[in-house]
């Protein structure tokens, strides 16, 4: 009986000894172990929702190459382009909330949480870093008679709905910033959507439209070549990259408008991973090559904290219902 005891009282030494002393760790990468946090312990997945060579796969590429030495682990990229952003989104959506599957996310995310995937709720995706903050701006072809903003807005008063703007997707950023623009300007023009923000440039170049909304950093090439002008940029200020190109401000027209770029993971995910990627990604984008990436790109700083991210989420996602609402987009 009193051996049968002894054993009892082993069994339970060592069991408590197995919780206590570092042998344990649970799924979501807590150990034990000097009271550590063991994340991450294999690669992780950055999952791009448009085709490869565009901006945002761009930064993911860059942050996946730079940011492995900084995480620890290797970061593979998979481009999963559909439905404005939804089939990425949806993946990400439909994996575990443990940290490995992270989503290159953009500006549509608030305008596919009001359309194509209203069954979710902001809190569906955890912001985890924001990155670059891209201005919209406005291009029309080096034959287009449009010469300034005042010239395209006096002609679209003149023709409502003649004047065909195009740019990417029918529930994107470009799609309900363009909207937002024309609400603003007082004008109706036809929007016109594209797989990419690239296509409505090379289709303004083509004659196919009349004005492609983008961004400058995609812009620029084609203006550097002498096929673009820009009309204007919805920035604060002007760029130093178009010191000679007015805000909208300046011309009249109270439009400040720009298409984030950021990583998230699936709502839900703990908070110690989430610090984890956001303190790798922070070193990543602070990291000399990456900010020499950032200046030959033309691309603009945009860095928020996660905190900081979802809070500016949650009043863009208010913003764009409006539209929603206002215009019918998506409905």
């Amino acid at each position: 009986m009193k051996r049968k005891k002894r054993l009892s009282s082993v069994i339970l030494m060592v069991l408590l000894c197995l919780v206590f002393s570092g042998c344990s760790s649970d799924v979501n990468g807590k150990s034990a172990k000097n009271g550590k946090f063991n994340f991450p312990t294999k690669p992780v997945t950055i999952i791009v929702n448009t085709n490869p060579g565009s901006s945002v796969d761009v930064m993911a590429r860059k942050i996946a190459s730079i940011g492995e030495k900084h995480l620890g682990q290797p970061i593979v990229v998979e481009n999963k382009p559909g439905g404005d952003g939804a089939v990425a989104m949806g993946y990400v959506l439909n994996q575990k909330d443990d940290g490995y599957t992270i989503w290159a996310g953009t500006k549509t995310l608030v305008g596919a949480l009001n359309t194509t995937l209203s069954h979710y709720k902001v809190d569906s995706f955890q912001p985890v870093i924001r990155i670059q903050d891209d201005p919209f701006a406005l291009g029309v072809s080096k034959d287009s008679p449009f010469n300034t903003l005042e010239d395209l807005i006096n002609h679209a008063k003149k023709n409502p709905g003649k004047v065909k703007i195009g740019g990417f997707g029918s529930t994107s950023a470009h799609t309900f910033a363009a909207y937002e623009l024309m609400d603003k300007a007082g004008v109706e023009m036809t929007w016109i959507p594209f797989d990419a923000g690239s296509d409505g440039i090379t289709n303004v170049m083509g004659g196919h439209i009349d004005v492609a909304h983008s961004n400058p950093s995609t812009m620029k090439q084609f203006v550097e070549s002498g096929d673009i002008k820009i009309l204007s940029v919805a920035s604060e200020e002007r760029l130093a990259d178009f010191p000679d190109v007015g805000t909208y401000k300046e011309q009249g027209v109270d439009f400040v408008d720009s298409q984030w770029r950021g990583l998230f993971v699936k709502g839900g995910t703990q908070e110690e991973i989430v610090n984890v990627l956001h303190d790798a990604f922070k070193k990543t984008i602070e990291d000399p090559e990456f900010i020499e990436y950032m200046k030959t790109s033309n691309q603009y700083d945009g860095y928020m904290s996660p905190e900081e991210f979802m809070e500016s989420i949650q009043k863009e996602y208010e913003a764009t219902k409006e539209i929603v609402e206002k215009v019918g987009i998506g409905k």
